[in-house]
């Protein structure tokens, strides 16, 4: 689910990569529509390490999202980081992490 102006919708965003670092697309769709706002965007993935794997969104030619995944050497731990620039130029940094149960 993500926020609208009008409410909640539903959406749903897809791709397939090779560990390359080249350029694939992206789909999405709000509602079972597809967004229009996303049509160029583009992803790249790169393994930086055994434990370590790099998405970069690319819109519009710009990078718009990187995402670094780290899994820990015993792999109980996942951090996620998402490093993205606002519409007004700030940088936003955000950092998840997943304990297996």
């Amino acid at each position: 689910m993500r926020p609208t102006r009008c409410g909640w919708s539903k959406a749903h965003g897809e791709f397939t990569v090779n560990f390359d670092g080249k350029q694939y697309p992206t789909k999405y769709t709000i509602d079972v529509k597809p967004d229009p706002r996303l049509e160029s965007e583009t992803v790249s993935a790169t393994r930086i390490d055994d434990h370590t794997f790099q998405f970069t969104f690319t819109l519009n030619g710009k990078v718009a999202v990187q995402a670094r995944n780290v899994t820990s050497t015993d792999g109980k731990t996942r951090t996620a980081t998402q490093t993205r620039t606002s519409a007004d130029g700030q940088q936003q940094v955000i950092t998840v992490v997943f304990d297996k149960q």
